[in-house]
């Protein structure tokens, strides 16, 4: 059996909830709503992991979770030794009055490199990002686009064991999106094992064998991606259609919905 890279034994994560009812009924209370409740995962060596579900699933949640952005009100995860990132939030730490040499130094070292490592990888950074003749110039004078990339090539020139993706990114215009997804491409194939977080279920069938489920935080399924994916696919067009046939009946009866 491959190595275990990660695994998580009843992880739970819940924030406060303080308040009830609306407009001038709402009131304070105390208690908390679970986020994520008794995941229990495993990612081996050489595994390329989904996780599906619907807005609110708490798939993003529970990457963040994984990487240590939030930390969990339960359970365990275990990383025996891996490097973990995670390809959300890109652009964390970016200050538009530096300049795009000093941020790139400041975002890599927030990603875990060394102040040595960080000023070291700036060239390559900014020859992937086609941002060398501005490397020197106030973020502030960038283009949306420009900083997207910057962002971006900042993010993918680490190299972890474990890569955690929130949806597939991409970043400029077709012609840099090609480029961007080369390069995810590389640092999937080289990481030792990936979660990816999607609603493209083409991505997942075409990068992951795996799937997980998740409905409200918890666990619906697991299983190879085809199995869940169909099983996804099927109850999501059905809670559709039932949807239509409601909204339809409701309609014929005069009913305000």
């Amino acid at each position: 059996m491959a190595k275990l890279l990660l695994q998580t034994d009843r992880l739970s994560l819940a924030y406060p909830d303080t308040t009830t009812g609306l407009g001038l009924f709402r009131q304070q209370k105390m208690g908390h709503t679970m986020a994520l409740k008794n995941i229990s995962i495993e990612l081996r060596e050489g595994e390329n992991l989904a996780l599906i579900g619907p807005n609110g699933s708490g798939k993003s949640t529970l990457l963040r979770v994984l990487a240590g952005v939030y930390p969990p009100s339960a359970g365990v995860i275990e990383t025996f030794g891996n490097s973990i990132q995670g390809l959300f939030n890109m652009g964390i730490g970016m200050k538009p009055e530096l300049t795009g040499r000093q941020n790139a130094i400041i975002m890599s070292m927030i990603g875990g490199k060394s102040s040595a490592e960080a000023e070291q990888s700036v060239p390559g950074i900014f020859k992937f990002a086609e941002l060398e003749p501005v490397i020197d110039q106030p973020v502030r004078t960038y283009s949306r686009g420009m900083g997207m990339r910057l962002s971006f090539a900042v993010a993918t020139s680490l190299q972890p064991e474990i890569l955690l993706i929130d949806e597939w990114i991409g970043a400029g215009d077709e012609r840099f999106k090609h480029k961007a997804e080369k390069r995810l491409n590389n640092m999937i194939t080289g990481s030792r094992g990936f979660i990816l977080a999607s609603h493209n279920v083409n991505i997942v069938k075409q990068y992951c064998a795996k799937a997980i489920w998740l409905d409200r935080g918890v666990i619906r399924k697991a299983g190879t991606a085809a199995e869940i994916i169909d099983e996804y696919v099927n109850h999501s067009n059905k809670m559709r259609k039932d949807m239509r046939a409601s909204l339809i009946k409701n309609d014929e009866f005069g009913q305000d919905v």
